[in-house]
């Protein structure tokens, strides 16, 4: 899904866990799609419009996160997260 100038990710509300999602190079200004997300692997959000990270409230586990590039003023939505392997 990355290099496709998305401006939202509506759709994906029903994944909970991914090996690896690759939402890189777009457009988003949120990430409200991935409210259920509890497991992942790998999340690539790097360049987008992205203020904030709130749509990973419900993250419990990650092995890393690529959000550079974006315009976060806070990673509060990690704050749920118990195991950064």
């Amino acid at each position: 899904m990355g290099r496709n100038q998305l401006k939202d990710i509506n759709g994906l509300q029903n994944l909970i866990s991914a090996d690896t999602l690759k939402i890189n190079y777009n457009q988003l200004q949120n990430i409200d799609g991935l409210n259920n997300l509890t497991t992942i692997d790998t999340l690539y959000l790097k360049k987008n419009q992205l203020p904030n990270i709130d749509g990973l409230k419900n993250l419990i586990t990650i092995r890393a996160l690529f959000v550079s590039e974006n315009k976060l003023q806070n990673i509060d939505g990690l704050k749920n997260v118990t195991s950064l392997l």
